[in-house]
């Protein structure tokens, strides 16, 4: 590899140990992905692009907390990319959502806290793109189903097969958007 030998000849050099840990990354070899990274970081701490890509890591390992102050560190570094911003909002919820819903008053209250910070940062990523920047489909349907918006939770998923028609999981996200509209009905049906 090019880069491995760029590296040999100039270990100072950033961009390839930046470079390798992306690489490292898109094909699933976090632990190298991450030591390279933390080199380029080392070399130089305050290019945003680093954070970023140990934010995605991060998200893959499932360690959106830490994902979530990764893209914060970003977001400081450099505050008007709207990707910066996007991403935090992105950990946020997966951050939420990995929180048990009726666990605890606690649980709740956390929940509901990073939720209004996911909502926060998703309304700085829309203004600094002049609303171009958007989280997928999948991440807004969770975001709305929590919030208990479930008929905008629907038309997320319903916006994300019609993109993806093919989509191997389509059948359980049918599933899925029936609940939210029958949770709809329900949460709209006058009581009793």
């Amino acid at each position: 590899m090019k880069i491995q030998e760029a590296i040999k000849v100039f270990p100072e050099y950033f961009e390839a140990h930046f470079q390798l840990g992306n690489q490292f990354l898109k094909t699933g070899r976090f632990a190298e992905a991450i030591s390279q990274l933390d080199r380029a970081r080392q070399i130089n701490p305050n290019d945003e692009r680093v954070y970023q890509s140990f934010g995605l890591v991060l998200m893959q390992q499932k360690n959106h907390a830490v994902a979530v102050a990764v893209f914060s560190e970003a977001a400081r570094l450099n505050p008007v990319n709207p990707f910066n911003a996007l991403m935090r909002a992105t950990a946020l919820i997966h951050q939420a959502y990995a929180i048990a819903p009726s666990s605890s008053d606690t649980a709740a209250s956390d929940r509901q806290y990073i939720l209004s910070r996911a909502e926060i940062s998703l309304t700085q990523a829309a203004n600094l793109s002049d609303k171009k920047a958007k989280a997928d489909h999948l991440t807004l349907a969770m975001f709305y189903e929590m919030k208990g918006d479930y008929t905008r939770a629907a038309k997320e998923l319903e916006g994300y097969l019609q993109e993806n028609p093919n989509a191997k999981n389509a059948d359980s996200l049918q599933t899925i958007i029936k609940r939210l509209r029958s949770n709809s009905d329900n949460k709209a049906a006058p009581q009793q």
